[in-house]
C-alpha cells in the first residue's frame, strides 16, 4: 500500500508542474527566444561584414582592371580626375596616390587609378548605417521579446493569484453564511428545549440580532461588490448633513457595542457633504464590523469629523492590532485580508475595504488606512466633499 504523496509515483513531480510549470515554461521559451535573437543578430552581423568585404575587393579589381587597360593604351594622354566611363574612380599622379591606388603601366606609369574618396567614405558609411540598424533592431526586438513575456508571465501570475484568492474568498463566504445560521439554530432550540424568562431570554435575543445583522451586512457587501464589478453600482449623492448621520449611526449601533463606541462631532455647526447615505452607511458598517473582529470585546472605537474649506474628514479609529505601515494600500485589494490571523476564530471575506474604498471614490471621495504599526490601533479616513447646507 502506498501513502498518498510518497515520492516515486510521480504524483509529486505532476503536482509541481501543475503549480509551477508555466515558471519552468517560460524560462525555457525566454532561454530559446533569446538564443534566436542571438543567432540572427549575429548572422546578419556576419552578412553585412561579408557584404562589405565585397564591395571593397570589387573596387580593387575594378581599380586593377581599369588600371591594366589604360595602362595598355598608348593614346590618349590620360587626364588626372574623374574616369569618364566610371565617377566612382579618379586618375591621380602616382607621386600623391593613395596606398590601394593602380599604377597605369607599361605607358603612362607617373599616373595611378584609384576609389575615389567620397565612394570609399559611402562604402564605409553604408557599413556604420548597416550595422547600426542591426544593433538597433536586434536591441528593440530583445527588449520587446523580454516586455512580452513578463507581461505575460504576469498576466497568467496573476491569474492564477486570483483564482486561489478567488477560492479562498468563497471559502470565507461559506464560513460567514455559517456562523450566523449556527447561532440562530442554537437560539431557536433553546427556545424549543427549555422556556425563558424575559432576563435570560434578553441577551440570547440580542446575541439572535447580531447575527442576523452580520448575515444582513454579508449579503449587502457581496451584492455591492458584485454591482461594483460590473460597475454598475449608481449613487444619488445628496447634501447630507454629516453630524446627525454619525449620530443616527451610532445610536443604531448602541445595542451591539455599548459604550466602547464614541463620537466626536464637529462644532458647533454641522458639516454638510455631497455623499449617498446608503453608500456612507456601507463603509461605516465596515469599517465599524473590522475594528470589532480585531480588537474583540476590548474595543474603544472612536468616530471623530473634522474639515478643511473642501472637504470633511471622518476619522474610524481603533484600538486594534494594527499594521505595518507598508501594508496600508494592500488592505484595499478585492479579496485581501488583515496581515495574520483574525483573533478568537473570526473570519472575513476580504471584500469589506476594497467595497468601502469603491463607494468612497464613487462619490467623489477618497478611504484611506494607517497604523503607528502591530498592536498600534489603526485609523481609517473617509473623505468627503463638503457643500453648501441644505435649506429648511
Amino acid at each position: 500500500m502506498k501513502i498518498n504523496g510518497a515520492t516515486g509515483d510521480g504524483r509529486p513531480l505532476i503536482r509541481w508542474l501543475r503549480q509551477r510549470g508555466h515558471h519552468l515554461l517560460f524560462v525555457i521559451t525566454l532561454l530559446s527566444l533569446t538564443s534566436l535573437v542571438g543567432w540572427w543578430a549575429v548572422f546578419i552581423r556576419n552578412s553585412i561584414h561579408r557584404e562589405h568585404n565585397r564591395e571593397k575587393e570589387e573596387l580593387v579589381f575594378r581599380v586593377q582592371a581599369y588600371a591594366l587597360t589604360l595602362g595598355h593604351q598608348p593614346q590618349p594622354v590620360p587626364q588626372p580626375g574623374p574616369l569618364p566611363d566610371d565617377a566612382r574612380f579618379e586618375i591621380v599622379p602616382a607621386a600623391t596616390a593613395a596606398a590601394d591606388a593602380v599604377a597605369m603601366q607599361p605607358y603612362w606609369p607617373e599616373y595611378a587609378i584609384q576609389p575615389r574618396p567620397a565612394e570609399l567614405a559611402f562604402v564605409e558609411d553604408k557599413f556604420r548605417r548597416r550595422s547600426i540598424m542591426v544593433i538597433g533592431e536586434g536591441t528593440l526586438l530583445a527588449l520587446l521579446i523580454l516586455i512580452s513575456t513578463f507581461m505575460l508571465y504576469r498576466l497568467i501570475h496573476e491569474e492564477r493569484r486570483s483564482a486561489r484568492e478567488l477560492q479562498e474568498f468563497w471559502s470565507r463566504i461559506t464560513h460567514e453564511i455559517k456562523t450566523p445560521i449556527t447561532g440562530l439554530r442554537a437560539f431557536l432550540e433553546t427556545l424549543k428545549s427549555q422556556e425563558l424568562s424575559r432576563e435570560e431570554l434578553e441577551p440570547l435575543v440580542h446575541m439572535a440580532l447580531r447575527q442576523v445583522d452580520r448575515q444582513q451586512q454579508l449579503a449587502q457587501n457581496i451584492l455591492v461588490g458584485q454591482r461594483l464589478e460590473r460597475d454598475a453600482a449608481r449613487l444619488n449623492p445628496t447634501p447630507l448633513a454629516l453630524g446627525d448621520f454619525l449620530e443616527r449611526f451610532v445610536g443604531g449601533h448602541r445595542s451591539q457595542f455599548g459604550e466602547r463606541i464614541r463620537l466626536q462631532r464637529p462644532s458647533p455647526n454641522d458639516v454638510w457633504v455631497m455623499a449617498d447615505p446608503d453608500a456612507v452607511h456601507v463603509i461605516l458598517d465596515n469599517l465599524t464590523d473590522n475594528a470589532f473582529k480585531y480588537a474583540g470585546e476590548g474595543l474603544d472605537l472612536q468616530i471623530r469629523v473634522t474639515a478643511d474649506d473642501d472637504e470633511a474628514q471622518v476619522s474610524v479609529c481603533d484600538n486594534g492590532p494594527g499594521f505595518d505601515p507598508a501594508q496600508a494600500e494592500n488592505l484595499f485589494e478585492a479579496f485581501r485580508r488583515f496581515p495574520g490571523e483574525l483573533p478568537d476564530g473570526q473570519h472575513g471575506t476580504g471584500m469589506g475595504l476594497y467595497i468601502s474604498r469603491s463607494l468612497a471614490r464613487k462619490m467623489g471621495g477618497d478611504l484611506t488606512g494607517s497604523s503607528a504599526g502591530p498592536r498600534q490601533g489603526a485609523c481609517f479616513q473617509l473623505n468627503l466633499k463638503r457643500c453648501p447646507p441644505r435649506s429648511a
